[in-house]
């Protein structure tokens, strides 16, 4: 049994072809990958808002002398012990961010 279709050529398998999709009108439309630094730069906020959280903790531990702040832990022992976990948490999250960033990059230089 013959289908008819022995002149007819693969469809190419480019990677631009395997991120269009059609939008409902028949015209497709190509999907934008996120830029490479895209990564760099999250990882950038995710330390930058641990490091400003370790400083309010540091301030709310020990105060500041020269702000005439004192320290708080002493009166509010439950927030310090919530922050403080928080801050620790945030750097795990950090390291976590890391791992999946350099995993990424080896799958996408290996494939």
């Amino acid at each position: 049994m013959d289908s008819g279709k022995e002149g007819v050529a693969p469809a190419p398998t480019s990677p631009e072809s395997k991120r269009t999709r059609s939008n409902g009108k028949g015209k497709a439309v190509v999907e934008a990958a996120p830029p490479p630094f895209a990564p760099v730069l999250m990882m950038a906020l995710v330390m930058a808002a641990a490091s400003s959280a370790a400083a309010v903790v540091y301030l709310a531990h020990n105060g500041s002398q020269d702000a005439n702040w004192i320290a708080i832990c002493q009166q509010f022992t439950d927030f310090c012990q919530g922050t403080s976990m928080a801050v620790v948490v945030s750097f795990v999250a950090a390291v976590f961010l890391i791992c999946l960033i350099v995993v990424s990059s080896v799958a996408l230089k290996r494939g």
